[in-house]
């Protein structure tokens, strides 16, 4: 065994920065309720650049202490410098206005995972730094829920930057007893009683698109838990499964308005409150549509489809739509279809259809599983959320799993 000049064994050295960087990558994916804890208690705002420049500086002095020695996946490095090519073609060709913004997003944002993710990891004590964050809630709850609530005229909520934060303590929660909980001890009941608390804030008076995040979660689990007995049952079980959800989703899709009028009386009379429930039914009675449940959506994606139309092939270029609309499309595709075309669009597209089919055979291309788990925590994380607000420019959580595919590829090649 090689020794250093301290004595000390370099896997030992390597095993530290591994849980080094371990911890510093959970605290930048659960940046946004470390940012709400500190504002509830300090009332400090825009903490969050102050958390990615120290996870990043403490990473990197430990990889210099133990020696590490950078190598970089080639598709990594290859999709970060096409996607500034991209910005200087659309900087060039329109002119400096909301592609400033979202290049400055995307090299902040993008970068941090970028340099964390190319350091050693572990997947496990990520999702368990991450799930025992909610002890936090357990000891300044009322802090915290005087922070983040809010009300409207016919609801109150929880705002939907804390749905998305809080939903992140959630998914690696389920995640994390979902694939390495074998036995409880009593730290763990604490910890995941707490985030069952979390659970029902979420449920009760969280955003539709953080709620949204779980349901995918529980659909993935339950695909990748029935993929572990006889092949047979298995095609049976997933067949069945998919037809009983196409006929059921059609059949909503169908009576949506009397379905959910039915549901929110029927909670009404108990005295029971969802927000979910409440938003979309008050929506579908402002507007007088199902498509009132968008919640303005529909004009937006009408939009996106209209500046598509008129570039198919090259796009408007990035932030173009923004200049036009003063809003981004609220989804991942149409914003890539619109702003880069289908052409330039197709390397963003074939890395996410690569992650999802990875995640759907088993971890086909992941090196072991705790790679395929952490596909699975970024997937659920960013892709569902992206379908339905936010950019995916700003979305760290995106890039990792951006980064996180890349490295599935099975012939890959290192610097």
């Amino acid at each position: 065994m090689i020794v250093n000049y301290n004595n000390e064994p370099k896997i030992q050295i390597a095993d530290r920065l591994c849980k080094i960087n371990s911890w510093m990558i959970a605290f930048v994916l659960m940046a946004e309720f470390i940012a709400i804890i500190i504002n509830s208690l300090f009332h400090v705002l825009n903490i969050l650049p102050f958390i990615f420049v120290s996870t990043v500086t403490i990473s990197y002095i430990s990889a210099f202490f133990a020696g590490f020695k950078f190598r970089i996946n080639i598709n990594v490095l290859l999709i970060y410098l096409y996607s500034l090519f991209l910005f200087a073609i659309s900087i060039f060709l329109n002119g400096a206005g909301t592609n400033i913004t979202y290049l400055g997003d995307f090299l902040t944002y993008g970068l941090i995972g970028f340099l964390l993710l190319i350091l050693p990891y572990n997947t496990r004590i990520i999702l368990r730094v991450i799930s025992c964050s909610a002890i936090g809630y357990l000891i300044f709850q009322s802090q915290i829920l005087e922070s983040i609530s809010t009300n409207t005229a016919s609801y109150g909520q929880i705002n939907m930057f804390s749905s998305y934060a809080i939903s992140t303590i959630i998914i690696a929660s389920i995640i994390y007893l979902a694939f390495y909980t074998k036995r409880f001890h009593w730290f763990d009941i604490v910890v995941y009683l707490t985030n069952l608390s979390l659970l029902f804030l979420l449920l009760l008076q969280g955003s539709r698109g953080a709620v949204l995040e779980l349901f995918v979660l529980l659909l993935i689990i339950w695909w990748k838990k029935a993929g572990n007995s006889d092949v047979r049952k298995v095609l049976f079980k997933k067949y069945l499964f998919l037809t009983g959800m196409l006929f059921t989703g059609f059949s909503v899709l169908i009576n949506y308005e009397q379905i959910l009028k039915i549901i929110y009386e029927s909670l009404q009379s108990m005295g029971i409150s969802i927000s979910l429930i409440n938003k979309s039914y008050s929506l579908i009675s402002l507007q007088g549509s199902v498509f009132g449940v968008l919640n303005g959506r529909d004009t937006v994606f009408d939009n996106s489809l209209s500046m598509f139309g008129k570039s198919p092939i090259f796009g408007a270029g990035i932030g173009s739509f923004e200049d036009s609309f003063s809003t981004w499309p609220h989804n991942l595709i149409l914003q890539l279809l619109c702003e880069l075309g289908v052409l330039f669009s197709i390397p963003f597209l074939y890395f996410i259809c690569r992650g999802i089919i990875a995640i759907l055979q088993q971890w086909k291309f992941a090196k072991n599983k705790d790679e395929g788990i952490m596909l699975l925590f970024l997937f659920a994380y960013s892709i569902p959320k992206l379908m339905l607000s936010s950019y995916f420019w700003k979305e760290q959580s995106f890039w990792m799993f951006i980064i996180v595919t890349c490295s599935f590829i099975q012939y890959k090649k290192v610097l």
